[in-house]
This record gives C-alpha cells, structure tokens and sequence, in this order.
C-alpha cells in the first residue's frame, strides 16, 4: 500500500501530498511532531520517501514537556531614532510620512540618498516636492548643525 500511496504522493503537489501524509497517520492514529520555532525550506525531491516519525501517545507527552530553548539575542543593529523631518524647507507632512513609509526616518538617511532617488520615491506614492536640496539640508540637520541649515533655508525658496 505504501508504495502505491508513495508513488501517487510524488504525482501530486508537495503541499497535498504532505497533506495526504498527515491525514492517512493521523487515520491510524500515529501523531507527527514537528519541533516548534524552526522554520526550513526545502526541496521535496530531495526528501527521503520515509522521513515521518511516528511515535505513540506517551512519547509525545514527553517530548510536549520538554522546555523550549529561548533563542540566543541577535546582536541586531539599532534602528537609527526618527527625526522630525519636516525641519527640512520644502517637506511638509505628507510628504514626511511619504518618507516615513519608504523607511527613511531620520536625516541620515535622507542625507544618503541623491534627489533623484528622493524623487522616484515622491512619484511612486504620488507625492509632490522640489528635492534639489533635501540632502544638503539633511547633512546639516544630521550633524545637528542648525545655524548652517538656517543660513542655508533663508537662501532656498520653497526647499530649491
């Protein structure tokens, strides 16, 4: 039967065979178990035809029982602290929560792109503004040099 049951499974979708698998086990009343929290991808041609474990009720029971290990802390980097950019002449609000959404939160960022790149990111959310001197500004603003940036706002009109 199992092979019939094997060859049918490899004709049919990885994810119905899969389903078929469970359904018949769970039909003889054999439970499946799975170890929590790993998630991995892979190819169901390279799976070995017998890969399922069947174990009995007692033995789920204990493996149930077993302390999940914590995961170790990733030594992930810090999200850089949003800044108010609409300190920057020519942005208003929607046009900061339009940068906002586009991950660019703080002025570093925005100092980092070109005003082309600011530009495409305004058109894809149908935004609107004149960003020929965002990153200028930006620079000043990121290395808080807020007399250079006034100096440089009473020259602009309208953020150009």
């Amino acid at each position: 039967m199992f092979k019939t049951m094997r060859k049918f499974m490899f004709a049919i979708s990885g994810s119905a065979a899969a389903l078929l698998v469970i359904y018949l086990l769970r039909q003889r009343g054999s439970k499946i178990i799975r170890p929590a929290g790993v998630e991995t991808l892979i190819n169901v041609d390279e799976v070995p035809p017998m890969s399922i474990i069947e174990i009995d009720d007692a033995q789920a029971e204990e493996i149930a029982k077993e302390p999940i290990p914590e995961p170790a802390p990733s030594a992930a980097i810090p999200a850089p602290k949003a800044d108010d950019l609409k300190r920057i002449e020519g942005i208003g609000p929607k046009t900061a929560s339009i940068l906002n959404q586009a991950g660019i939160t703080s002025f570093q960022a925005l100092s980092d792109l070109t005003s082309e790149e600011i530009k495409n990111i305004l058109r894809a959310a149908k935004g609107r503004g004149v960003p020929t001197s965002w990153p200028s500004q930006a620079k000043l603003a990121a290395a808080e040099n807020w007399d250079g940036l006034k100096k440089l706002q009473a020259e602009l009109k309208g953020g150009r």
